[in-house]
């Protein structure tokens, strides 16, 4: 994720947001691009929904453009 985020321009990569899943024990590898990140509160799980929706959206934009 770090290689992937390092081609965004630094104004757009200022923080992320992550569910609270064991994929994410890494996150601290983004903060030496600068970045912030955050975890969804612990039972919570609304705040999951909108997480997963903004990812989804990153992903189809950032796959569109290397295709």
């Amino acid at each position: 994720m770090a290689q992937v985020l390092s081609l965004i321009p630094d104004l757009w990569r200022k923080s992320v947001t992550f569910d609270n899943g064991a994929e994410f024990a890494r996150h601290y590898r983004l903060h030496e691009l600068g970045m912030e990140t955050f975890f969804c509160d612990t039972r919570s799980p609304w705040q999951k929904g909108g997480v997963e929706n903004a990812i989804g959206r990153l992903r189809r934009g950032l796959l569109s453009r290397v295709n």
